[in-house]
């Protein structure tokens, strides 16, 4: 239909809506570079269209979307100043991608800078939980870790997010945070909880085999040995089975090596 309308030679405000609209299109379809054209071709035939910040929105979110965060973050930093006497709602999310893309990044004083305000000025913004997972972020990276777990069970337990692979990710670095405080034990019970309460197999794959290297640090080799193993054989195509094949042999030799009880 847009693409009928289109080669009917609209003008005026029926092209810049077919151009939106059919920018969002792909957007849907994650056709990134095609969403981009589309808005652009709308912003350069029409720079004084109502649409005008939508349309620089969805190239911001293109960007994103291809991993270029250096240059989305200064996309979304132009729109955040653009619009910083505004509060519509879906604005949050620019705020949500320039945080993403500094988190990215790793400059994590700026993305706790920018996290940190979304939930007082959009109070009901439907991706909190995607806040509060940046916020975490960038409170382990300070090592600050009862602060940051706070922020990663805010993630668990919203309704919008419990579920999502964000949610995993929160678990995740939870159990992650226990283990660089060397708190082995803590640590494993919350990797084993994200293989069991949720169905994401990369997370759940990572999760195994840290789980396994808790096992190393507190000696409990034959227990190591069989989270490698199941690690290898439930999720074999993942970027952790060759990793889990390594330590699995090595862990192996060092259970092999005990003397006999």
């Amino acid at each position: 239909f847009i693409a009928d309308l289109l080669a009917a030679d609209p003008s005026g405000q029926i092209l810049e809506n077919t151009l939106y609209l059919k920018g969002q299109l792909a957007a849907a379809q994650a056709k990134w570079d095609e969403a981009r054209r589309s808005f652009e071709t709308l912003l350069r035939n029409h720079p004084e269209s109502p649409l005008q910040l939508m349309a620089e929105y969805g190239i911001a979110e293109a960007t994103f979307r291809q991993d270029d965060y250096g240059r989305a973050g200064e996309q979304f930093e132009l729109l955040r100043r653009r619009t910083h006497d505004r509060s519509e709602p879906w604005l949050a999310v620019v705020h949500l991608r320039l945080a993403q893309s500094l988190c990215q990044r790793k400059e994590w004083d700026e993305a706790f800078e920018v996290a940190s305000t979304i939930e007082a000025r959009y109070p009901n913004f439907e991706e909190q939980y995607e806040v509060d997972y940046v916020i975490g972020r960038c409170l382990s990276s300070r090592a600050e870790f009862d602060q940051a777990r706070a922020s990663y069970e805010k993630v668990i337990r919203s309704p919008g997010g419990e579920k999502t692979e964000t949610a995993a990710k929160a678990q995740l670095m939870i159990a992650e945070s226990y283990y660089h405080q060397k708190n082995y034990k803590t640590a494993l019970r919350e990797y084993l909880a994200l293989e069991i309460l949720y169905d994401y197999p990369t997370w759940q794959a990572a999760a195994l085999l840290q789980a396994a290297k808790c096992h190393e640090m507190l000696g409990e080799w034959k227990q190591a040995v069989d989270l490698y193993k199941r690690l290898r054989s439930t999720y074999p195509d993942t970027n952790f089975s060759e990793e889990a094949q390594d330590r699995f042999e090595a862990a192996k030799r060092r259970l092999a090596a005990l003397p006999a009880s």
